[in-house]
């Protein structure tokens, strides 16, 4: 028995399962990248810097979350009751790249200071 006209039903079929499966491979993928965390020092990015601020240090957190990151700093060692601008930097030392304000960071009486950025 042949068939005159037929179409074979797979590819359709195949982008049906793929349209109902999507948006739960894409919450799954949501919900493991909310999981991942990423943990690291935070390092003055001159020698200048380094030598104004001589006993800071600071500690930078990115946790995934759902459509973004969370960003997390705590720092210490920095002048007491002070506002400080902090701000991303694609490469330091650099004559050319992207920079852009991110948060201030203030710190208390003891020179210690955080800042949460989503």
């Amino acid at each position: 028995m042949t068939t005159i006209g037929r179409r074979p039903r797979g590819p359709a079929v195949l982008c049906l399962l793929v349209s109902v499966l999507l948006p739960f491979i894409a919450e799954v993928w949501n919900a493991e990248a909310a999981k991942q965390k990423l943990t690291f020092p935070m390092v003055p990015s001159s020698d200048a810097i380094k030598s104004c601020l001589p006993n800071a240090t600071a500690t930078v957190t990115v946790t995934g979350a759902k459509n973004n990151q969370i960003m997390e700093i705590k720092a210490e060692g920095l002048a007491p009751n002070t506002e400080y601008d902090l701000f991303v930097i694609q490469v330091p030392h650099a004559k050319f790249g992207i920079a852009w304000y991110q948060s201030d960071l203030e710190t208390d009486k003891k020179g210690k200071g955080s800042a949460t950025v989503r």
